[in-house]
């Protein structure tokens, strides 16, 4: 779906992202007192008095020459942005006086003929409101509003002005998104590549310098008539490594992604050979929250016969999980494998979905359990029913004597008997008991088998 686009453009360190989490209602832009840490722009569609438009929160634009790579990246995806923009919301900083950058990114914005409007942020009070449109009239748009974004002062107007200016076409519903895809992994392992091949487009900044990727880039995309939000991370090293206040934002930022989302998509560095600790423990917190996984194993070329061995070495230590997932090697020079990543997604999605025969599940299990009864303190453990419950996930209600005597021992045992059944690979399956003998008046308290884990 299409809407009419809203980018908000400055120099650095203006409150741009604070004001884009204020007007999507969200924590997707990290803001930090440093300048530059927008570097991959942030967009949302926002709906005001049911209209809709994209509100696209750039990184602060560099300026001057010869910028490194990374601001030149940045740089010319503003520019991009500003040239295709229905509105501009031009951010400076009004607690500070107008500063010769303000002046050359308003020259810039008169060049391109856009339309535009200055946002005076910072001005917290009246006083400081007067101040910044006579200060900021020098820039020479008609239009300047005061704001605070911290505060929230005159966000409201701002809509209002917006749907004013843009298009009136933009009346078109937001289509959610069906399920969410997390990339995730450590620094440099090619997970900004390959979010950029999937979309078939540069939209993330790629470079060999880890640490690339700060925030958390969601973007929607259609994979067989579903919409998704498929969502590159910042990469996650070693909690010793990191000493920088900034990268523990990235690292939380990364990590409330792989919390939130459906299905993850763990990206490992296949040229450094075995897979380390913290891969390994990325994919066991993963696997622990319920998550469906697909394990990507890229720069397959630039693999070795030595560190493919290493690799299965690896995978055989950890068969537990390893067997349970699907796993894909990929290159994102050689292109090797990465439409077979999308149709992996799909399938997983459809497996995670399957629906469940009921009576087949119980007919089943009691076979099974018949032929290997479950035991904990010397009580036989007994499964009266089961009952399949519908959602993103593979997920079964079992009506049981003992529910506390139901353990992490007895779930994998149940786990593994479904998977022997259906085609549960990359699935996560979700088993909560309660007692058999709960009397149909009262109600029918469900305790989840991790929690009686815990």
């Amino acid at each position: 779906m299409s809407f009419p686009s809203v980018v908000l453009v400055g120099r650095t360190n203006v409150g741009k992202s604070t004001f884009f989490n204020r007007l999507t209602n969200s924590i997707r832009s990290i803001v930090f007192d440093r300048e530059g840490v927008t570097r991959d722009h942030q967009e949302e569609v926002i709906s005001w008095n049911n209209i809709s438009f994209k509100l696209t929160d750039c990184g602060g634009l560099p300026l001057g020459r010869n910028l490194n790579f990374i601001d030149q990246k940045v740089h010319d995806g503003v520019r991009k942005l500003i040239k295709t923009a229905d509105l501009v919301l031009f951010m400076v900083d009004a607690s500070i006086d107008l500063i010769g950058e303000d002046l050359e990114i308003a020259n810039i914005l008169r060049k391109e003929n856009r339309d535009c409007i200055v946002l005076a942020n910072k001005a917290d009070n009246d006083k400081m409101e007067q101040a910044a449109l006579y200060e900021f009239s020098q820039l020479g748009f008609e239009h300047i509003v005061p704001v605070s974004a911290l505060h929230g002062r005159n966000v409201g107007d701002i809509l209002d002005i917006i749907i004013e200016r843009i298009p009136v076409s933009s009346s078109a519903p937001i289509e959610d998104a069906t399920y969410s895809v997390c990339i995730v992994g450590k620094p440099n392992v090619g997970k900004s590549s390959l979010l950029n091949l999937l979309l078939q487009e540069e939209r993330t900044i790629v470079c060999d310098m880890p640490g690339t990727t700060r925030e958390s880039v969601t973007t929607k995309m259609k994979l067989h008539n579903q919409t998704l939000d498929l969502i590159d991370t910042a990469g996650v090293r070693r909690k010793s490594s990191v000493d920088d206040d900034l990268e523990q934002l990235m690292v939380k930022d990364s990590m409330r992604a792989l919390k939130n989302c459906d299905i993850v998509l763990m990206v490992i560095d296949a040229s450094q050979g075995p897979i380390c600790d913290q891969e390994l423990k990325l994919l066991f917190y993963a696997y622990e929250r319920k998550k469906a996984i697909i394990v990507i194993f890229n720069k397959h070329d630039l693999v070795t016969e030595e560190h493919r061995e290493q690799i299965e070495n690896s995978r055989d230590l950890y068969k537990h999980i390893f067997t349970k997932v699907p796993v894909i090697w990929t290159s994102c020079i050689s292109l090797k494998n990465i439409g077979r990543i999308k149709e992996e997604i799909n399938d997983l999605f459809k497996r995670c979905t399957q629906p469940f025969n009921e009576a087949e599940v119980n007919q089943y299990l009691k076979d099974q359990f018949a032929k290997r009864p479950m035991f904990n303190q010397q009580k036989q453990l007994v499964v009266r029913w089961v009952q399949p419950l519908r959602g993103n996930m593979p997920a079964f209600a079992l009506c049981v004597n003992i529910p506390a005597l139901f353990d992490t021992t007895h779930s994998a045992f149940i786990d593994n008997l479904m998977r022997k059944k259906y085609n549960l690979l990359g699935c996560p399956v979700k088993l909560a008991y309660r007692h058999s003998k709960i009397r149909e008046s009262e109600p029918k308290k469900v305790v989840a088998s991790e929690e009686i884990a815990a």
